[in-house]
C-alpha cells in the first residue's frame, strides 16, 4: 500500500494545530508591540552569499541549499535574524534608534541528531541602536515576558559572554557546545553569582534580578552559541524540568556592518516547536 507522507522534518498542520500556532502568534505579536517592537518580514528564500555572512560551519552545513534558473545559489532562510540586519543595514540605516523589531516567521534546517524538525517556528525580538545595558536587559525580560504568555512556568535563564571563550581551539568550543565536559577537561563554572571581571555581565544580571525576581539568573562561563554572529553577551532560556532550550539571543554588533552599516544590536528567538503547538 503506498504511504503518502511529507518529507523529513516537515510535518502537515491539521486545523487544531494551526488553530494554537495562530493563538500563539497573535498572543506574541501583542505583546511584542506593546513593547513598542514593530514587525517585519523577510524573504523565505535568498542568496547564500548574503545568509551565510551570519553562520558558523555548522549552520552552513544544516542550510538547505539550491539554485534558480539563472545559476545564482539560494538558501531557505536558516535564521532570522541575518536576513533582519541585512534589510536594517540596507533599507531601514536611516531610521531613528533605537530600532526595535519583532517576527513571527519559520526556519529550514536539515534535520539531525539534535534536532528532527527542518521547518522551525520562531518568534523574536530585535533591537538595532541600541546604547545600554539597560536595552539588553529589555530584550531578555521581554523574552521571559513571552514565554510566560505562551505558558511557560518553569523557565531559567542561562547568561555568558563570548570572552569567556576566547582563545579555546575549534574542538573545545565544539566539545562545549555538544555538553562534551570529557572533551573539554572540566565541567564550566556556573552559578548566580560567580566571579566574573566584565562589569556589563553583573550590571545586566543585577538588573534582571529585580525585573524578574522570580526567575532564576545563571552566570554560565561554558555556554557557547552555534551561530557566527554573536560579539558579547548571550543566553539562553531553558524549561527548568527537562533542561530543554526553549529561547536563545545576545549581542551581534558585528553583523550590520557585514552589510555596510555599523549599528549595535541585541535580540533574541523562541522557538514554538520546542514549546510545542502540534497534536499527535
Amino acid at each position: 500500500m503506498t504511504t503518502y507522507t511529507t518529507p523529513q522534518g516537515i510535518s502537515d498542520y491539521l486545523p487544531n494545530d494551526t488553530k494554537v500556532l495562530n493563538a500563539q502568534i497573535i498572543k506574541l505579536q501583542s505583546l511584542f508591540a506593546k513593547n513598542g517592537f514593530n514587525q517585519i518580514k523577510t524573504p523565505t528564500i535568498e542568496f547564500a552569499e548574503n545568509l551565510e555572512k551570519g553562520l558558523g560551519p555548522n549552520q552552513k552545513k544544516q542550510s538547505i541549499e539550491f539554485f534558480d534558473p539563472s545559476g545564482n545559489r539560494l538558501l531557505l532562510r536558516p535564521d532570522n535574524t541575518t536576513p533582519i540586519a541585512r534589510t536594517v543595514a540596507t533599507r531601514m540605516n536611516t531610521e531613528n534608534t533605537p530600532l526595535k523589531l519583532c517576527y513571527t516567521e519559520p526556519i529550514f534546517r536539515k534535520s539531525n541528531q539534535n534536532h528532527s524538525d527542518t521547518e522551525i517556528f520562531q518568534a523574536g525580538c530585535e533591537t538595532f541602536g541600541y546604547t545600554s545595558i539597560e536595552n539588553i536587559a529589555e530584550i531578555i525580560t521581554t523574552c521571559i515576558n513571552a514565554l510566560e504568555e505562551l505558558g511557560v512556568t518553569d523557565i531559567g535563564i542561562d547568561i555568558g559572554h563570548i570572552n569567556f571563550i576566547d582563545g579555546l581551539s575549534a574542538e573545545k568550543k565544539e566539545a562545549l557546545l555538544k555538553g562534551d565536559y570529557i572533551t573539554f577537561g572540566k565541567i564550566p563554572e556556573r552559578g548566580e553569582s560567580i566571579e566574573s571581571n566584565n562589569t556589563d555581565l553583573t550590571q545586566l544580571v543585577t538588573s534582571l534580578k529585580k525585573t524578574t525576581p522570580s526567575i532564576p539568573i545563571m552566570i554560565n562561563k561554558g555556554l557557547v552559541k552555534g551561530l557566527h554572529y554573536y560579539s558579547g553577551i548571550i543566553f539562553e532560556a531553558y524549561s527548568k524540568h527537562n533542561r530543554n532550550i526553549i529561547a536563545s539571543g545576545g549581542q551581534y554588533d558585528n553583523l550590520c556592518s557585514k552589510f555596510g552599516h555599523d549599528i549595535s544590536a541585541v535580540g533574541f528567538a523562541i522557538n514554538l516547536n520546542e514549546i510545542g503547538f502540534q497534536n499527535d
